[in-house]
């Protein structure tokens, strides 16, 4: 029963069921553990994501800067479109310079990031001092390898974060379910659908969707 919540009529089951994980994500990470507010410049990596592009709304929501990361040159009118202010193509060797540039020196003050591993020395160097760094996931194998040094000087924060962190707690999990579905309610949140597949046997189409990384935003699959 704890894991049943209310969603509001006029809400359709796919959009639904293509906002629970994302924003929920993203309001754990970025409201709860961040504290994100107008003042804050947001990296966003692996942006086309759905849980980034969750974030990438609420960041917007609150006023914040964002700046998002894509490894695809095809998806950058997308996500401006999406309301990122800046979006950056290109490897991690590219990255500390271009957030540096953008943000005058300073670095970005919130980095929201799935990938992890390999990634995590350049979010390092793009991070401005005391910066919070919301790690959601894993998608690098590799383990993380970073310049303590760096990160001591810069007194970065960086918190481990999972969506179950907000889910098994029931009163966080309150507190966010009202945030999310208040703001879909009003159209403030939007989801971002890429394809919604039909029926169970088509789960199969949806993974191979989801490999071929060109999707942009939430693969369904309504039954």
């Amino acid at each position: 029963a704890g894991a049943v919540v209310h969603v509001p009529h006029k809400l359709s089951s796919v959009t639904s069921a293509a906002s629970w994980m994302q924003y929920l994500t993203a309001w754990g990470g970025l409201v709860y553990y961040a504290d994100v507010t107008p003042e804050d410049t947001v990296l966003v990596t692996a942006a086309s994501s759905s849980a980034a592009l969750g974030g990438l709304q609420l960041c917007k929501d609150i006023g914040a800067r964002v700046i998002a990361v894509t490894r695809s040159e095809e998806k950058v009118d997308r996500l401006l479109a999406a309301g990122a202010d800046n979006v950056l193509v290109g490897s991690s060797q590219d990255l500390v310079p271009k957030v540096l540039e953008i943000t005058r020196g300073r670095g970005a003050t919130v980095i929201y990031d799935p990938i992890s591993g390999t990634l995590a020395a350049a979010l390092i160097g793009a991070a401005s001092p005391e910066a919070r760094i919301i790690c959601y996931g894993d998608l690098s194998p590799a383990n993380i390898d970073f310049s303590a040094s760096e990160a001591l000087t810069k007194r970065v924060n960086i918190k481990f974060y999972s969506l179950y962190d907000v889910t098994r707690r029931p009163e966080r999990l309150q507190q966010a379910h009202d945030y999310v579905y208040r703001r879909l309610e009003k159209n403030i949140f939007q989801p971002i659908i890429d394809t919604v597949f039909y029926g169970l046997m088509s789960t199969v189409d949806a993974h191979r969707r989801m490999e071929s990384n060109s999707q942009f935003g939430k693969i369904v699959v309504k039954l």
